[in-house]
């Protein structure tokens, strides 16, 4: 395990592990306002994890929704984990991204006319950490890590990876909409 003192000396660790505070923006799809970042943010997981064979309720949405805001609200305190909460990732593709990890979000599957079952699925948050903003983290996409065919994990990621690429990019003009 990678304590802070650890993280401090790896450049390529994420400052949401480096004990000191920042903010979060939401700079993808869709928009938000400052101040609106993770209620958006949140929105989208709620999205992210509807599917046709899946029951969302109030509960299980209401906990998915704890989840990724503990997480974040950790994030913003520097006070994440590496790897297992935090990584590095897309290190050659000219964006300082990084992707926060929640490996047991609980969903409840269909099962034909059976009884529904608990079913964990992986969400990744791909974010930036812009050197422009040192004190920011920039949230630019979430998805649910498929693992349905082995042989595509690593073609399927690189994709997501690309989604958030690109929405770091469009937002470098304007600043990812961070007010100084």
């Amino acid at each position: 395990m990678t304590d802070k003192n650890d993280s401090v000396k790896n450049p390529t660790s994420s400052r949401c592990s480096q004990g000191e505070p920042l903010t979060f923006r939401w700079f993808g799809f869709p928009t938000a306002e400052p101040g609106q970042d993770l209620q958006v943010l949140l929105s989208k997981v709620e999205e992210v994890i509807h599917k046709p064979n899946r029951i969302i309720n109030d509960y299980v949405l209401g906990m998915a929704k704890a989840e990724i805001r503990t997480r974040i609200r950790l994030a913003e305190k520097g006070a994440l984990h590496t790897p297992s909460q935090v990584d590095s990732v897309d290190r050659r593709g000219g964006a300082p991204l990084y992707e926060i990890r929640w490996q047991n979000i609980t969903v409840l599957v269909k099962r034909g006319r059976g009884k529904p079952r608990e079913s964990e699925i992986k969400l990744r948050l791909y974010h930036s950490e812009p050197r422009e903003a040192p004190s920011h983290f920039v949230g630019h996409h979430i998805h649910e890590k498929d693992l349905t065919v082995k042989s595509q994990i690593n073609h399927l990621q690189n994709a997501e990876i690309r989604v958030a690429r690109n929405y770091y990019f469009q937002g470098l003009p304007t600043f990812w909409g961070i007010r100084n």
